[in-house]
């Protein structure tokens, strides 16, 4: 879907038309992700809104996901209550939630968030990548369930009452836990951990930033390779001749 995200009045015009049940006294924009567009409507709900079909579809997945799981998890999650109708190639237009109340770690004033933790300089990418890769023991472990993208943004506190919301479940699916255990909520995680576990959770960040790369070769957006392309420079700079 082709929109323009600072135009407010096409995207009440849609949920007008897929939820004319849905008073629309106030509507503004929450925040605009890679793969969808975040709408806050009277102050109580979110509407996520798929830029592309692909997306739709894996908000499908997402919705069936966040039913199986809801009676596992303690944290706060999602509960999709208005599912927009599929129009062209995309299953669904839009996909509404009640709120969640918090503020997304990567709001939160460090000294009051989770430390980060200080990596040393990495070696170049290739032989980051072929050391990992050559090691049998890398994937010696037992696939679970994932966010696919537990980062802070999509990590929630609710600085009142302690409680702990997560959103964003459209990358979910099977993999390596270590994927998901980003180094501060290290401290939340009560899965096994071993050596093995932290050096592939070490890997994994390390190829975090090659994540803007693609997405911006994807969407043809020269600024965002760009800039991409410095987080990886920063990130294995300082190599050993």
């Amino acid at each position: 879907m082709n929109r323009n995200p600072t135009d407010i009045g096409q995207y009440e015009a849609l949920l007008g038309a897929y939820f004319p049940e849905l008073p629309l006294d106030g509507i503004s924009l929450l925040g605009e992700g890679w793969d969808s567009i975040a709408i806050e409507v009277n102050h109580a709900f979110v509407f996520r809104i798929p830029k592309r079909p692909a997306v739709g579809r894996q908000m499908c997945k997402e919705i069936r996901v966040l039913e199986t799981i809801r009676p596992y998890v303690k944290a706060r999650i999602p509960l999709p209550e208005l599912i927009g109708a599929a129009h062209g190639d995309s299953p669904v237009t839009a996909v509404g939630y009640r709120k969640l109340l918090g503020t997304p770690l990567s709001e939160i004033p460090p000294e009051d968030a989770i430390p980060l933790l200080r990596c040393p300089v990495r070696p170049v990418v290739i032989e980051v990548i072929e050391d990992f890769l050559a090691r049998p023991q890398n994937f010696q472990f037992e696939p679970i369930l994932l966010h696919g993208d537990l980062a802070a943004e999509h990590t929630l506190v609710n600085t009142e009452t302690g409680e702990i919301g997560v959103i964003d479940f459209g990358d979910c699916g099977m993999g390596d836990p270590a994927y998901d255990v980003w180094p501060e909520l290290t401290p939340f995680y009560h899965g096994p951990m071993d050596e093995l576990f932290c050096a592939r959770q070490g890997f994994y960040r390390k190829l975090a930033p090659f994540h803007g790369v693609l997405h911006g070769l994807l969407i043809r957006d020269d600024v965002l390779v760009t800039n991409a392309l410095r987080q990886v420079e920063a990130e294995y700079a300082g190599k050993s001749e």
